[in-house]
C-alpha cells in the first residue's frame, strides 16, 4: 500500500480536518481522517449526533490496544477512535472488491493508532 496526505480547509469555524489515506493496487484503500469532536464529548454521542437513524446498540464498543474508547459504525467499515478533543475516523473502501483483502492489516492500523502531543 502507498499513502498520501493532504489537510482538508473548510469555512472558518468549521471542525479542522487532516486525512491520509493507504492505497493498495487493487483499488482499495483505507482513509484516517482526524476530525475535531465538538464540545470533545463522549465517543457514543458525537457519533450518534453524527449519524441520524443509528442507534447506539447497533454499533460496537471496545477500547484499542493503546488505551483508546473506540467503536465500530454497524456496517463494520469504519472504526472511530477518540483522542479526546478530536476522533480518528478510520475507513476501509473495498473499491471494486467484494471482500477486504486487508483486514487484518487495517485492523493493526485501527489499533496501532496513537495521539501525538
Amino acid at each position: 500500500m502507498r499513502s498520501s496526505s493532504r489537510p482538508l480547509g473548510g469555512p472558518r469555524g468549521s471542525p479542522k480536518k487532516s486525512n491520509v489515506f493507504f492505497t493498495a493496487g487493487t483499488g482499495e484503500y483505507v482513509q484516517v481522517l482526524i476530525t475535531e469532536k465538538a464540545n470533545g464529548g463522549a465517543l457514543l454521542d458525537w457519533y450518534l449526533a453524527q449519524s441520524p437513524g443509528v442507534t447506539s446498540s447497533q454499533v460496537t464498543l471496545y477500547t484499542t490496544r493503546q488505551d483508546y474508547r473506540a467503536l465500530i459504525s454497524p456496517d463494520q467499515a469504519v472504526h472511530y477512535v477518540d483522542f479526546g478533543d478530536r476522533a480518528a475516523v478510520v475507513t476501509y473502501n473495498v473499491g471494486q472488491r467484494n471482500q477486504l483483502q486487508y483486514k487484518i492489516t487495517f485492523q493493526m492500523m485501527v489499533q496501532s493508532l496513537k495521539r501525538l502531543p
